[in-house]
């Protein structure tokens, strides 16, 4: 992606951050205001493949837990025979706090996801969306390639029988620049530092789950169970 070799120096800082100041704000302040906001989180999740330190490296082969999960899919259940899969994948970190995307991961197929919420388009109308026409929290992510659930339905679930609804829930937590800062510093320090990386660990955790936030927490057990039940409903209504 030229977008991130663009802004490499912004995304991967070349040495420890333990002991220097990173003047991260004012870096990301430049960037947006040259770039846009929208660009730089695009540059960000897009990945790279060709520098094995930089944030989102696509690396060289599938890792293990891609080819664990393939296997117990593939041994557990009798794919060739399913007729519907249905494969929701919960994330959190982007969007207003507690507040959840809906995403539908069909691509140009996207009303085959929609009908799994058929008939409630107005309970979730705040919620549907797309990579290709995203609410504001999903911007960004149109050019990304290798998503878990799309893999899972190409490659596991492949019988041209079998009809895939793949979907993504992604739950906000903090602001995206704040969950950029926190991803940039801790891959800097697994990179070059990491007996100092165990705080930047934990800010980074603390970005994506956050452990004080009740009102959170009963959010995404709330949404969630929801969205599960009617993706369940769905599937397990007659055809």
């Amino acid at each position: 992606h030229s977008g991130y070799v663009n802004m490499e120096h912004l995304i991967n800082p070349p040495e420890s951050l333990e002991s220097k100041f990173d003047f991260f704000y004012l870096k990301a302040i430049y960037y947006i205001a040259k770039h846009g906001f929208t660009t730089l989180k695009s540059s960000v999740v897009s990945g790279t493949y060709h520098h094995p330190k930089g944030l989102f490296f696509g690396g060289q082969e599938l890792q293990q837990s891609h080819i664990l999960l393939k296997e117990f899919l593939r041994t557990q259940f009798d794919i060739e025979k399913m007729d519907e899969v249905g494969i929701l994948d919960v994330h959190t970190g982007l969007g207003p706090s507690g507040f959840d995307s809906i995403v539908i991961n069909n691509g140009t197929n996207a009303d085959i996801g929609r009908q799994c919420f058929s008939g409630k388009e107005l309970e979730y109308a705040n919620h549907l969306t797309t990579f290709e026409k995203s609410n504001k929290a999903m911007s960004g992510y149109d050019k990304v390639i290798g998503l878990v659930p799309v893999g899972l339905a190409k490659q596991v679930f492949s019988s041209p029988t079998t009809k895939s609804y793949s979907i993504t829930q992604e739950f906000g937590t903090v602001p995206s620049v704040i969950v950029f800062k926190a991803m940039r510093a801790e891959n800097a320090m697994y990179q070059y530092d990491r007996s100092n990386r165990s705080r930047h660990a934990k800010d980074l955790r603390d970005v994506f789950y956050l452990e004080d936030d009740t009102k959170w927490k009963s959010q995404v057990i709330d949404r969630g169970q929801m969205v599960f039940n009617q993706l369940w409903e769905h599937l397990s209504s007659p055809a």
